[in-house]
């Protein structure tokens, strides 16, 4: 490809867009469970789990030349996923493709955090990586988008009813759009840098400590916060949804643009500090102010968080790393970002279904305080392998 930093974008996108559909769908496709919390929490944390055991092996192979196999196969194996939950006859067949889809969106994701790294100048690493999250949000944005019109665009064509308006259609259009990149994906090249010697580099510990609180905040959001748009705040989960993706979209050239002039260290410190006064101020107001307000307002907290999150993190971690070392970097991060994405779900959708929505904040609240904390124990010049 001659610009592989604006493939990997699209690539990205197309993964967003994928999970934008999903997440609204999760309580059609978990539509037999009869605690829809816990279960849309597992569901993602089998995703995740995925992303944990398989991130260091594709930074590995990243930083070995092998980028075109992370993108060709991921994106291949993302579209397979994404129509078997759109066919899947209940809930043990939806955990189980989940697993695979973590899988094959961990390659996507770990090829471009390398493909952005390696390719941008230190000078504006974290601004090319605040446009992953941009192209993320977009991918997000028209995700919930197409779950919104799919019906209608189904009944132009001519599809049956059933089939227009159920989960398949939206997921097949997404995995077509997965399967025609595979081939450019396959012709994507970024040759390897020799290692110099010195052996495995240690990872800083506060910027890996900003992927773990990242991936505990997005990946609960996605999971619980459909479920309770529909059963506590009583809006669409779709809205919900584009408000925090609108919100991400908006802050993360800022957030990068900031992180390239200031610092990534100190911008990231403000991120996770900014998460935990937030999120106690949202679990005070929701008993005065009702749920509405506290969803809308929450959506736009948490997106200009998660605008931020990742790219200064990102761009945090690669800080002081040789080139050759980048795919490792980022296999780092993204285990990172797994483990939160692993222990998020599951604590918030725990948190909510015996609390509601104050459980949800005060979970977020908790995580993010226990991150600030790491962080500050984690001075600039202390590493850690990771």
């Amino acid at each position: 490809m001659n610009n592989p930093r604006i493939f990997v974008l699209i690539a990205v996108l197309l993964g967003g867009m994928g999970q934008g559909v999903v997440a609204p769908k999760l309580p059609e496709l978990l539509h037999e469970s009869g605690a829809l919390f816990l279960s849309s929490g597992i569901s993602a944390t089998l995703m995740y789990f995925a992303i944990f055991i398989s991130t260091f092996k594709y930074g590995t192979l990243a930083d070995r030349g092998k980028v075109h196999l992370l993108l060709g196969f991921g994106l291949l194996f993302y579209a397979g996923s994404l129509l078997a939950l759109g066919l899947a006859p209940n809930q043990g067949v939806v955990f189980a493709v989940r697993f695979v889809e973590g899988l094959a969106m961990s390659a996507v994701f770990v090829a471009a955090d390398f493909v952005l790294g390696r390719l941008s100048a230190a000078s504006e690493r974290a601004q090319w990586l605040s446009y992953y999250g941009v192209a993320l949000s977009i991918g997000l944005l028209l995700g919930p988008t197409l779950a919104l019109v799919s019906g209608k665009l189904g009944a132009t064509v001519g599809l049956r009813d059933e089939l227009a308006s159920s989960p398949l259609f939206p997921l097949g259009i997404v995995a077509a759009f997965s399967v025609a990149l595979c081939a450019p994906g396959f012709l994507t090249r970024v040759a390897p840098i020799e290692n110099d010697g010195a052996g495995t580099p240690p990872l800083h510990r506060g910027a890996l400590l900003t992927g773990v609180v990242y991936g505990f905040m997005e990946a609960a959001l996605v999971a619980v916060f459909p479920v309770l748009a529909v059963k506590e705040f009583h809006v669409r989960p779709e809205y919900c949804l584009l408000t925090v993706i609108l919100s991400a979209a908006v802050s993360s050239v800022v957030w990068g643009y900031l992180a390239d002039k200031r610092g990534a260290a100190p911008i990231a410190t403000l991120l996770v500090g900014g998460l935990a006064v937030g999120c106690a101020a949202f679990a005070l107001g929701h008993a005065t102010l009702g749920p509405s307000p506290t969803a809308f307002g929450g959506c736009i907290f948490f997106g200009i968080l998660a605008g931020g999150l990742y790219p200064v993190g990102f761009a945090w971690l690669l800080e002081g790393l040789p080139e050759s070392a980048y795919g490792y970097a980022s296999g780092g991060f993204a285990r990172a970002y797994g483990l939160g994405s692993l222990s998020g779900p599951l604590a918030v959708g725990a948190a909510a279904q015996y609390f509601g929505s104050t459980g949800l904040f005060a979970a977020m609240l908790s995580a993010s305080g226990l991150g600030l904390l790491g962080i500050f124990y984690a001075p600039r010049n202390r590493r850690l392998a990771a």
